[in-house]
């Protein structure tokens, strides 16, 4: 017979089994994947890892489940069996979910989801429909930008790029916050008139090609002292191309300073953080779903990855300060998509 879907519990401590009656509480908080889709993804264990902190905090309790998500009534029946187990707030986590969610949104109107690495789709070419009792999670992109842009700065950097492949929303706020931490650590620095220049690069591709790894050689034959790249197809020839001039490289979504000592930072972000101000989002009296949230600094979700100890210009106490005042809103990333630089700053397109 089939396995439609698996359950893993999670008891987070011995006085959350029982209620005041001795009898076992109900799973208050769930956490869905797709079947097979938790070993390997650190968001997924991230997420978990959110999950339980918040429902212990609570004194909740916190139930992890696997779900078969290409049989659409058996997706939607272990939905209704996690949801009838006692769930009130479900979270969600990877784009086989999408579709899952799409359905049980709608037809459990009472509970809340929580949706980590998606939206709710009626299949991949749809639009998507997030009800009023969902709640999105993306990460500001523009922050970590900024992180890394002004890290570089700071580390003494002048002649910096950004490549990419498509001109996806995605990249474009990566390079928005890039330059603008760049800007702003030129000012903080007091550097003189263009001091610093900065190139960007779309490439129009986002698959791997030779003419990528060509690109990413001309940058720094150029001048590039350190290229931010964005995606896989672009990271690997711009970190192959970094170990062979001589170049550092900035990693953006994700942490590739085991694969080469010539990443400098590596940029990431916590899902356990997030979730756990989702959760405390849904939880609230006022909770306002049918929204995505993208959530930075301000919920500890943003991180640059980095050995403080290998560098000699950007410190702990410089980027806890530049990270405080993001999280505080005294510094901000433009929400417009204008690649400008300043009278310190040159920026190019390439």
């Amino acid at each position: 017979m089939k396995r439609i879907w698996g359950v893993m519990i999670s008891v987070l401590t011995a006085a959350a089994l029982l209620t005041g009656c001795g009898g076992r509480q109900d799973v208050a908080y769930a956490l869905v994947t797709g079947e097979h889709d938790y070993a390997g993804s650190k968001a997924a264990a991230e997420a978990w890892n959110g999950v339980q902190s918040f429902a212990s905090a609570g004194t909740g309790i916190a139930g992890r489940y696997e779900i078969e998500t290409d049989d659409t009534e058996a997706a939607a029946e272990a939905m209704r069996s996690i949801i009838k187990s006692g769930a009130g707030t479900v979270v969600c986590v990877g784009r086989r979910m999408e579709t899952v969610l799409y359905e049980a949104q709608t037809a459990h109107s009472k509970t809340r989801f929580i949706m980590l690495g998606g939206e709710p789709k009626a299949d991949a070419e749809s639009d998507a429909v997030i009800a009023d009792n969902t709640l999105c999670l993306t990460y500001d992109d523009g922050e970590a930008g900024y992180l890394a842009g002004y890290g570089a700065v700071c580390e003494g950097f002048r002649h910096l790029s950004f490549m990419a492949g498509s001109r996806s929303n995605q990249a474009v706020r990566y390079a928005v916050g890039y330059i603008r931490g760049i800007c702003d650590a030129a000012d903080d620095l007091a550097l003189g008139a263009s001091d610093v220049v900065v190139e960007v690069l779309f490439t129009g591709e986002d698959k791997l090609t030779p003419r990528t790894m060509e690109r990413a050689l001309e940058l720094y034959d150029d001048g590039s002292e350190i290229i931010m790249g964005c995606g896989d197809a672009i990271l690997q020839p711009v970190i192959k191309a970094a170990e062979s001039r001589g170049g550092r490289v900035i990693s953006a979504g994700q942490d590739k300073r085991a694969e080469s000592a010539s990443v400098l930072f590596g940029i990431e972000y916590d899902s356990a953080e997030a979730v756990e101000a989702a959760l405390s989002e849904c939880a609230g009296e006022d909770f306002t779903g049918g929204v995505i949230r993208h959530y930075g600094a301000a919920q500890n979700s943003v991180n640059l990855a980095v050995d403080m100890t290998m560098l000699s210009g950007l410190t702990a106490d410089i980027y806890n300060r530049v990270y405080q005042e993001l999280a505080d809103g005294t510094r901000t990333v433009p929400e417009d998509e204008a690649l400008s630089g300043s009278e310190r700053v040159t920026v190019s397109i390439l």
